[in-house]
């Protein structure tokens, strides 16, 4: 389901609003394969206006949104409490021999992809090229201009090696 048909969802329900969107989208989809398509009112359901037979339609649509929603936020938190940690682990990372821990993608809650090089120590880091520097800050969306040292700067700031 894509952004915009989750929002059109909402809107139309009009009571539940749109969380933003930040986790995966394979997790997302994954989700909302879960939870399946909404039932259908009963077939022996009495005759009702136009108005009840939309409400009743409406009904399951609405529980599978609260649903979603609620896994989305679930996924955001998740995220947002393995960024804290790699990061506090990351913080006491003082000597150059000192290991470090991946970060998160912020947006997608990924890791970095095998393709892309995690130093795995503070000395990696401050090793890196000028290529790796950049494929990696492209990764987690931050800016990839400036001096190697400002580049080093920036990621190190990101996953917590600095304040």
């Amino acid at each position: 389901m894509s952004d915009a048909e989750f929002r059109q969802i909402a809107d139309t329900m009009g009571s539940l609003p749109a969380p933003p969107l930040s986790g995966s989208a394979c997790e997302v989809v994954q989700i909302c394969q879960q939870h399946g398509p909404a039932a259908a009112p009963p077939a022996e359901t009495p005759p009702a206006s136009d108005d009840a037979q939309v409400l009743q339609a409406l009904a399951p649509l609405q529980q599978q949104l609260h649903q979603l929603q609620q896994s989305v936020q679930v996924l955001i938190n998740r995220t947002s409490l393995q960024l804290q940690d790699a990061r506090s682990l990351n913080s006491a990372a003082l000597l150059p021999r000192h290991k470090l821990v991946p970060v998160p993608n912020r947006d997608s809650g990924a890791m970095p992809p095998a393709n892309i090089q995690f130093p795995e120590t503070r000395a990696e880091l401050e090793a890196m090229t000028r290529n790796q520097l950049t494929s990696i800050l492209n990764f987690y969306g931050l800016p990839n201009h400036g001096t190697l040292a400002e580049q080093r700067w920036c990621l190190g700031r990101h996953i917590g090696m600095l304040p």
